[in-house]
């Protein structure tokens, strides 16, 4: 499919059958590694992201059966058996697992394009991407959330609340926030810092008509000073340093 035609001018009514939340499932998938029982998963998203987890639990040794909408996940994995007691890793150990992660990630033609996200090239989540970029974003349903000509706004999250609102035809909005030119320029820099890429100091001046060294000068040099971000032409990006403690770089932006 192409494109979608919506002509307006005509109620909406029929039923939806919703599904349970990706966001929610996978966790609840990974976590089900350290169970000795069965664990089911009712209302479970049919999606690529559920499927793709699901075999890599496999290869681990998790057996999974799918009933329906119901995902269950049995009990007695060798990945418990063989770790699920483990006592609580070194620090010095965890940074060796972190780097070791980035290498295999990279053996496998992974690329790091954000700083929790590896992807091959092209395959990046352009959905995310979108936020860190700032670009304009509506979501709809209960308890959405948008952000529109700089205004963050989210919808009721009560379900007879919204039906109401909507039934009276008033728009379902409960919280809303005017972002300031202030606002706005943080979380360019704090937001776009998350991608590897970087900032453009380009695109700076053509959001706000200020260059960034101007407005951020004391910030980027004491950055650049501690070795946490470094200039790549056009743009600032964090150094491995400056990823590893990055919400200290993000602070100095807010």
């Amino acid at each position: 499919m192409s494109s979608i035609c919506i002509r307006g001018g005509y109620c909406l009514n029929g039923e939806v059958d919703i599904q349970g939340a990706k966001n929610a499932a996978l966790p609840i998938m990974a976590a089900s590694l350290l169970n000795k029982g069965i664990v089911c998963l009712r209302r479970c998203p049919q999606i690529s992201d559920v499927r793709h987890m699901c075999r890599l639990l496999e290869q681990m040794g998790v057996r999974i059966e799918t009933d329906g909408d119901r995902l269950i996940l049995e009990e007695g994995t060798p990945f418990y058996e063989k770790y699920g007691e483990c006592p609580p890793v070194s620090e010095e150990e965890d940074r060796q697992m972190y780097e070791l992660t980035k290498e295999r990630l990279s053996d496998f033609g992974y690329h790091r394009y954000e700083i929790s996200n590896y992807a091959k090239a092209g395959k990046e989540c352009d959905h995310n991407k979108k936020y860190w970029k700032r670009f304009p974003y509506l979501g709809l349903g209960l308890g959405a959330s948008s952000c529109m000509q700089n205004v963050r706004f989210s919808n009721e999250r009560n379900f007879k609340t919204y039906g109401q609102k909507i039934k009276n035809g008033k728009l379902p909005v409960v919280e809303k926030e005017e972002l300031t030119k202030e606002d706005c320029m943080a979380e360019f820099m704090y937001l776009g810092l998350r991608m590897m890429e970087g900032v453009s100091k380009k695109m700076f001046y053509q959001n706000f008509l200020v260059p960034m060294e101007t407005y951020y000068q004391s910030s980027l040099e004491k950055c650049i000073r501690e070795g946490l971000i470094k200039e790549n032409g056009d743009r600032y990006c964090l150094t491995d340093f400056g990823i590893d403690v990055s919400n200290r770089v993000f602070a100095e932006f807010i």
